[in-house]
């Protein structure tokens, strides 16, 4: 070997022989661990020494679409629902100036389907409402309403019920600056019932 090799070298070799001395002890054994997966796809890590760890790996793709399920039975036939019989009631609210409609279908399902308003010459207000036998409301189907023209004279508001077995309707009236609200019985006659 060239002796300017030899020089270079030197340095190496010296480093190499003063790294190497007597070995080190071993360090103490590492305690168990184990791995459970868990049902969203991560796996919990749990050591002796009682460090834990939850890893979750990449999502795998997508897998492929199942086949069709088996056709289930047929359904049963539905149930035919129509008008069994009708309550229409019309005409003047008292003194007010206002005219008042109610109609309300009484289905074979037992349903009520209440239809009504209130109008005076400027405004009218229209509202429907449905009711099922056992329902709050049922006996007498109230219709809720509000006249809010600023400028109308009978502005406020206004519940439209009916009493089915007397074929009498109700007109509750509240004024924007009234503490009670008044009561109006349609006359007799304002109201006529129909079967189907």
């Amino acid at each position: 070997m060239h002796p300017d090799r030899l020089r270079l070298l030197y340095p190496l070799y010296a480093a190499a022989i003063g790294c190497s001395g007597a070995g080190a002890s071993p360090g103490e054994s590492g305690g168990s661990c184990h791995v459970t997966e868990n049902a969203d796809g991560s796996a919990t890590i749990v050591c002796d020494d009682g460090s834990m760890a939850t890893v979750r790996g990449p999502a795998g793709p997508s897998g492929a679409d199942g086949s069709p399920g088996a056709t289930g039975p047929a359904g049963s036939d539905g149930e035919d629902v129509t008008a069994a019989q009708s309550f229409s009631c019309f005409g003047p609210v008292g003194d007010l100036g206002i005219e008042m409609f109610y109609d309300v279908a009484l289905l074979t399902s037992g349903e009520l389907f209440a239809f009504g308003g209130v109008s005076d010459p400027d405004v009218t207000a229209l509202r429907s409402a449905s009711y099922y036998p056992g329902s709050s409301g049922y006996q007498l189907a109230p219709i809720a309403l509000v006249l809010d023209a600023a400028a109308t004279p009978t502005r406020g508001s206004f519940e439209l019920s009916l009493n089915r077995a007397t074929l009498t309707a109700t007109v509750e009236y509240l004024a924007p600056d009234a503490a009670e609200p008044l009561l109006f019985e349609m006359p007799a006659g304002s109201c006529v019932s129909g079967f189907y």
